[in-house]
């Protein structure tokens, strides 16, 4: 994988950080409910995420998104292709079935089984999961979409459902019109899209803040935020490595990965996998350690809200990465090991620098409240270890610390004095 992203950015120009996101999104969608993570007991997520590329226009998040989903893309064209084969000879026997006014079972209309959808209402959502027990995946260039699909359909129903999805929810559509309702138990339901920073705010809307939707995206921006310059070499027209076909087969192989079927009722079900020991008990040390932090706080106006979401995010990013390696032929897909555990910790703490980083523009004001609180609790001259302390009442960890310091200087909130010391300006 690592070999396949890095020639991706080296000849192709992509984002690492656009490239690896999207690659991770559509493996998500690939697996789907065929596996599932017991986290702790009672505790079982399937892989899904909500994902948002920001950048300026021409950085290049278009051209990821394309690539790492262009198998599941290919996948539903064959599957188009069979489905219209199989509605010809419906109607073919339909029509016979009429025409005859036989007594016995008419015929049964084919299910088209899709993976992608774009444009589409609440309840065209919940039919195309019930067809497929994999999961879907939304998929948008510009994630704006989404949200105006959500404005077009009834925002509170569809919106609603999205809230519910991401931790567990049913999904059920029940329609006066409808002779029976139908309903998802466990839903699987990503959505991934591109926008740029100065759109977040639309995107931002109160009661989506409110009601914790915008806490269920993931954030993922460039490091640099620029557009890539082109080089004027030739490709070697010699060269056999064929990022296409490669990663076809990561997708195809990650796609045989198959739900159990009840022998009696032929109802599809997950397969649960575990962590391993040393895997769990690294989520706990983890998962306690941000929640003390955020127990030290006693303002809740000041509570990182998003912490509440990490406990899903992460496993789920933990099966992606074992599934993955297991689909490179590098690890097995029976448990999910302590190094895909801390490969999921380390994008989790990724994606919140990108989200902290991007904060302004969510907020719509130059420094979000518990950020201008933390400032105002700062001493005027002040050196990192204090920062990091003073930190940890507002429920920020070290490294979230040692991330924004140099934010805080860049937006001229404080100034480096020397290395490791601080002043803050009152202009």
């Amino acid at each position: 994988m690592q070999k396949l992203i890095l020639h991706l950015v080296k000849h192709r120009n992509f984002k690492l950080e656009f490239v690896a996101t999207c690659m991770i999104t559509a493996a998500a969608a690939a697996i789907g409910n065929s596996r599932r993570i017991r986290s702790r007991e009672g505790w079982e997520v399937a892989p899904m995420f909500y994902m948002i590329l920001v950048g300026r226009p021409g950085i290049g998040r278009t051209p990821p998104l394309e690539f790492a989903f262009r198998p599941l893309c290919d996948i539903d064209r064959e599957r188009e292709k069979v489905y219209a084969e199989q509605y010809k000879e419906y109607q073919a026997l339909k029509a016979q079935y009429e025409k005859s006014n036989s007594q016995g079972e008419p015929p049964v209309a084919p299910k088209l089984i899709r993976t992608l959808i774009s444009d589409f209402t609440q309840e065209a959502m919940v039919k195309l999961h019930a067809d497929n027990f994999r999961g879907l995946c939304m998929k948008y260039d510009e994630i704006i979409g989404f949200f105006r699909t959500a404005d077009r359909y009834n925002t509170s129903s569809l919106i609603t459902d999205m809230l519910s999805i991401f931790t567990n929810g049913q999904l059920i559509n029940s329609k006066k019109e409808q002779t029976q309702s139908l309903s998802i138990e466990y839903p699987c339901v990503s959505l991934i899209g591109t926008t740029q920073a100065t759109m977040l705010p639309e995107l931002a809307k109160q009661n989506l803040i409110k009601n914790g939707f915008i806490d269920r995206f993931i954030f993922v921006k460039s490091e640099d935020n620029k557009i890539p310059l082109w080089c004027k070499t030739v490709p070697n027209k010699e060269d056999s490595y064929n990022p296409e076909a490669i990663w076809k087969e990561v997708i195809d192989r990650l796609m045989t990965l198959h739900p159990e079927t009840d022998g009696m009722s032929g109802e599809s079900h997950s397969v649960i996998l575990k962590l391993s020991v040393a895997g769990a008990e690294r989520f706990v040390d983890w998962h306690n350690e941000f929640a003390q932090l955020q127990n030290e706080i006693e303002d809740e106006r000041l509570l990182n809200t998003r912490t509440a979401k990490w406990d899903y995010q992460v496993p789920r990013m933990a099966l992606v990465m074992q599934l993955l390696s297991w689909a490179c032929y590098e690890s097995d897909g029976v448990i999910v090991s302590l190094e895909a555990m801390i490969a999921a910790i380390k994008l989790n703490t990724f994606y919140e620098n990108c989200y902290s980083d991007l904060e302004p523009y969510l907020s719509q004001s130059a420094l979000p409240t518990a950020k201008a609180e933390y400032l105002k609790a700062l001493p005027d001259e002040f050196k990192t270890h204090e920062a990091i302390s003073i930190g940890k009442k507002f429920g920020m960890s070290e490294s979230t610390v040692k991330h924004d310091l140099p934010k805080l200087v860049k937006s001229g909130h404080i100034a480096c004095i020397s290395k490791g010391n601080y002043k803050k300006n009152y202009n």
